[in-house]
């Protein structure tokens, strides 16, 4: 006997004509029907089907299927469902993805046929002082990361974390907060915005963040538009509160941000100019000047600028260079008398004290202040200069310059002006502090283009053929047979001293640093460290222009230490990875060590690579230190290779922010580099 479902449809049984054209007429009248029913449920198969019945919060969130399978790019597929889609390719796993704001955004960009590709997580919730959303995806092609974030402040935004400044945003999520605009970019500088600040990016300067009340600053300046461009550095403290951060525009200008505490403004100074750095050598808000005020203010006569601070102001002329006048008797009586307009004209020295008595030249004479605060005025004599000749002539006569001078002229030395004199054998420098003082003519110039480390020349002695400078910092002497450099003389090294050059893995950790402690340990005196964060062979990264290593050392502009030291040591830097130019970094370090031979011919020069880690992020490091260490053997320099050591010697959990040191992580590679350094100076 058959069963009821089996004699409806067995072609076995005779169905009659009338029944027949009953069903067919019910087929008519409910056909659409039953066909919408069927094409409302169309299959779930393959990657897709796997992840939609294997994954119970991805089936129950989208709903059921509303199409087949729709073709993308490179074979990429998807398929809607009543609450979103499932996306797969084949070199991309399946992934579902719920509708809302990112999703929306990710499909109104184009979704699979767009920059970012493939979705590579769900819409994950996050809490950076939001209820957020993410979706992270990934181009197969480009191989380009992105998040696609949303909050209710900013909507949908995306971030490339395979950039430098998306990257640094997601392994500093907590400190950046949420994304409130896309990357925006002026020329070879670079910015988002986010929540607690923004991060800027330049070829020049790399990846730094602008927070606080600088980032506030940094928008009403116009951002990466504006004159700032990008940061050089990270916002760094200043005295009772303050802070300051140093930024190079797109017009090549450095220009640094003063933050004033008790004000709770923003002041900008020009890091290349003038005032900024007389302002530093004097000892910034730390000196009588104490905080900027204002920036810099032009218009005045002859070309010249000014600006205030707490405790005075700065002025610079092309006729008197760079003074400070700080607040007082003498700036009171000249500001009665019509300030750099009146008869007194620019201030044309700092004031300094004899016997209780302030004093300070002007253009027109000095003024002298009393113990009791009395200011007595005393103009330029018409015998003032006849008298100077007389003693610089005498003075070039003594030391062998020749006794026929040039025209007196005036010289700038960073926090006054002095007069000089030229010779047939050098020079002759005159200030009202310390009257005339000789100079080799070397000496001079390099002293004349940046004064400031040295202050003014206080005395000379003639030794032996040589003329010795002492200013009021260091003291100078030439050496054509060691380079022809400029060279300190009061910091002359001798067997057993060690002369480290380095940048911040040397410098952050001073005299304690693995480096330092390290050489230290090996059984060398560690007195003589020219080390700096931010700088290497050919890229200056400080923001405070500390000069490059072959700045430094091949263009005199530092003053290397004389003598013989036992070893010479430079650090190799990854902060040259950042100039982008190998070939470039390569051909400073051999005219670089060249000049180091020369300098020290009796001493063992050793040079180390940048220490890395065996990660792929650290591949272009680690190729750039093979070739560092290349560069050293061909120039027959003694080399330490730290390639590794951050993870050879496990100190990974030991490190501030990914490359450097804690004071842990210094004491646990000092015994390494102990070891290393003695190897290589047997």
């Amino acid at each position: 006997m058959t069963s009821p479902e089996e004699s409806l449809v067995s072609p076995k049984r005779f169905i009659s004509p009338a029944l027949v054209a009953l069903l067919a007429f019910i087929a008519l009248l409910a056909g659409p029907v039953a066909g919408s029913a069927q094409a409302a449920t169309p299959p779930v198969k393959g990657a897709i089907g796997g992840l939609y019945y294997g994954n119970s919060a991805a089936r129950s969130t989208l709903g059921q299927p509303v199409s087949g399978e729709i073709g993308g790019p490179n074979g990429a597929v998807y398929q809607e469902f009543a609450n979103g889609r499932i996306y797969w390719s084949p070199k991309t796993p399946a992934m579902w993805v719920r509708n809302g704001g990112v999703h929306e955004y990710y499909k109104g960009r184009g979704a699979v046929a767009s920059e970012f590709g493939m979705p590579m997580t769900p819409v994950t919730s996050y809490s950076q002082g939001t209820n957020g959303w993410y979706l992270k995806t990934y181009n197969p092609n480009t191989r380009a990361w992105h998040w696609i974030t949303w909050s209710n402040e900013a909507g949908a935004v995306p971030v490339k974390t395979t950039g430098a400044i998306g990257s640094y945003w997601e392994s500093h999520l907590s400190q950046l907060g949420y994304p409130l605009s896309v990357e925006a970019c002026n020329g070879p500088i670079c910015s988002q915005k986010f929540s607690r600040g923004q991060v800027t990016w330049s070829s020049a300067a790399g990846t730094h963040v602008v927070k606080n009340g600088f980032n506030a600053y940094y928008d009403r300046q116009g951002g990466v538009g504006g004159v700032l461009g990008g940061a050089t550095v990270e916002e760094s403290p200043l005295t009772a509160g303050g802070a300051q951060q140093t930024f190079l525009g797109a017009d090549g200008a450095r220009r640094t941000t003063i933050w004033h505490p008790r004000q709770g403004r923003v002041v900008l100074m020009k890091s290349d100019g003038a005032i900024y750095s007389l302002w530093r050598q004097l000892g910034a808000e730390n000196s009588g000047l104490g905080y900027p005020t204002s920036s810099e203010i032009s218009g005045l006569p002859s070309g010249g600028v000014y600006e205030d601070f707490d405790g005075g102001k700065i002025y610079w002329s092309p006729a008197t260079g760079t003074q400070p006048i700080q607040w007082g008797p003498i700036f009171d009586e000249w500001a009665r008398n019509g300030y750099e307009r009146g008869s007194w004209g620019y201030p044309t020295s700092p004031s300094w004290q004899v016997n209780g008595t302030w004093n300070q030249n002007f253009q027109g004479g000095r003024a002298s202040q009393a113990p009791n605060g009395t200011v007595t005025w005393t103009p330029r004599g018409a015998n003032d200069d006849a008298d100077l000749d007389k003693a610089m002539d005498q003075l070039a006569s003594d030391d062998g310059f020749g006794s026929s001078g040039s025209a007196l002229s005036q010289v700038f030395s960073g926090s006054t002006s002095a007069q000089y004199r030229r010779y047939p054998g050098g020079v002759v420098v005159t200030t009202a502090q310390y009257g005339p003082v000789a100079m080799d003519n070397h000496v001079f110039e390099l002293w004349r283009s940046n004064a400031g480390p040295e202050g003014l020349p206080r005395s000379a002695k003639l030794t032996y053929g040589k003329v010795y400078t002492t200013f009021e910092k260091n003291a100078l002497a030439y050496f054509p047979e060691r380079g022809d450099l400029v060279m300190r003389t009061d910091t002359a090294l001798s067997s057993g001293d060690s002369f480290i050059i380095g940048d911040s893995q040397t410098a952050k950790g001073g005299y304690n640093s693995w480096v330092v402690a390290g050489i230290r340990q090996a059984g060398y005196r560690t007195n003589a460290v020219y080390a700096m964060g931010g700088i290497g062979f050919t890229g200056d990264f400080s923001g405070v222009g500390y000069g490059t290593y072959r700045a430094g050392v091949v263009d005199n502009f530092w003053q290397l230490p004389a003598g013989d030291p036992s070893v010479v040591y430079i650090g190799g830097s990854g902060n040259d990875q950042w100039v982008y130019n190998n070939p470039a970094v390569i051909a400073d370090i051999h005219t670089t060590l060249k000049k180091i031979k020369q300098a020290y011919p009796n001493s063992k020069i050793v040079m180390a690579c940048p220490i890395t880690k065996r990660t792929p992020d650290h591949n272009d490091r680690n190729a750039l230190a093979a070739l560092e260490l290349q560069a050293a053997r061909e120039e027959g320099v003694r080399t330490v290779d730290t390639r590794y050591w951050i993870t050879d010697f496990h100190v990974e959990n030991l490190l501030s922010d990914g490359i450097h040191m804690t004071p842990a992580g210094d004491a646990a590679l000092a015994p390494h580099m102990r070891d290393a350094f003695a190897a290589a100076t047997r």
